[in-house]
Parts: C-alpha cells; structure tokens; sequence
C-alpha cells in the first residue's frame, strides 16, 4: 500500500476526538493496528485499521472493557455474549441503584416522621419476595390455561427470544398435558439460598410439576418446568 494512503495519527485522533496516548494503548492491547515506516516512528492507518479502531471505540462507549473486547476480537466469545453480559451488569447495577434510593427516600421520610430507619431494608425485602411470589403463582395459572400471550407479558426480552411461543406451546403439550388431570396448585417457595428464584408446585393426577422461575425485579428472566415426586 502507498504511504499517501495512509492516513497520520494525529489526523485520526481529530477523526476521532481521542488522544494518540489512547490508540497506543489499544495497540498494545491487540485490539488495533498500524503502520510505520521504516525511517519514521509516527503510526498511520489504511482504510480498514481506521474502521477497526471505531469498531473498537463504539464497542468501549457501551462500556465494555478492553478484556472482553480482546476475548471478543480473538474469537474466544461471540459479540452477542459479551454485550449480554455487560447488559446484565448494568442492569443489576441500575435495580441496586434504584432500591438505595427508594430506601433513602423511605430512610428520609422515617426520619421525618421521627421513626427508626434500621428496619427499611428487610420490610422491602419482604414486600419484594411476596411480588415475585404472587406473580409466580399468577403466571403458573397462565401455563396452566396456555395463556402465552399473558405469560410472554412477563419475560425479559432474552426469555422471549430464547424461548419463543412456538418452542413453549410443545413444551407446554409434552409437559402439561403429560401429567393427566391438573388437581391443585401447591407451595409457591422461595429458593434456600436465592431469594431472586421461585418455585411453584402444581399437582397433576400423575405427578406433581415444579416450575421454577429466575427473577431480575418482578421481570421473569429465566423459567424451567420439571417433574418431581412431591413437594
């Protein structure tokens, strides 16, 4: 390639509006590329090493670190993981953020009012189990009448994808129909470790089905259906 078609660092820092400290950094990260010449220490780019450092610099502004995008680019993880991980973080970062403040402003109002602020935190815990209690209970009567449009109005966007309505209306068939006459609904538990997962127990006149249910909020992010022998 000709040295006229390169283009000078400091030329794609403008482009770019990022410093030449940044791009020789990412180079010695792997994560770009450049040329120099071989009487010149200064590093200029081609047309397709300019792209990848934009690549890479939209992929930062999501705030995804300089690891995951190395695993990224060496093909050790598909850009769809990497993203859904990052996502997931922040969204877990936002619901922490969000139940500080809401015990700040409770701490605040308790405060007011001239009440103890020191048993906010396990009231909200309280109020947050029976929700996903009730919404466990209130989507299990949804499978139960194949209600999938009302249960779909629960899941995570992942949930939707990973399992479309095509893929839940067999495994509804295979599993609730497998069972014989529905009898009862039963216990609607909290995991023993994990206050975010829920179990609910359905009685067939065969078996009894557990349905467990992963929780991120009140969002359903994750659903199993299995058998077991009891509850």
């Amino acid at each position: 390639m000709e040295n006229d078609s390169l283009i000078d660092i400091s030329d794609v820092c403008e482009q770019f509006d990022i410093s030449s400290r940044t791009l020789r950094f990412y180079e010695e990260k792997g994560l770009i590329q450049s040329e120099r010449a071989k009487d010149s220490k200064r590093r200029k780019y081609n047309e397709s090493q300019i792209e990848q450092i934009k690549n890479v610099l939209v992929l930062r502004s999501m705030g995804l670190s300089v690891k995951a995008i190395q695993d990224y680019l060496a093909g050790n993880v598909q850009l769809k993981e990497i993203v859904n991980l990052k996502r997931a973080e922040i969204n877990a970062s936002i619901s922490t953020e969000l139940r500080e403040s809401r015990l700040l402003n409770n701490a605040y109002a308790a405060i007011e009012d001239g009440e103890s602020i020191f048993n906010l935190d396990a009231k909200l815990q309280k109020e947050n189990a029976t929700g996903i209690k009730q919404i466990s209970r209130r989507c299990s009567e949804f499978i139960l009448n194949n209600e999938l449009d009302n249960l779909y109005s629960h899941f995570s966007r992942q949930m939707k994808e990973y399992m479309p309505p095509d893929s839940f209306a067999k495994v509804w068939e295979d599993t609730i129909l497998g069972g014989g006459s529905f009898v009862e609904f039963g216990k609607t538990v909290h995991d023993f470790e994990y206050q975010n997962i829920v179990y609910q127990y359905m009685i067939f006149q065969k078996m009894t089905l557990r349905i467990k249910y992963v929780f991120h909020g009140d969002i359903i992010h994750g659903l199993w259906l299995q058998y077991c022998e009891s509850e």
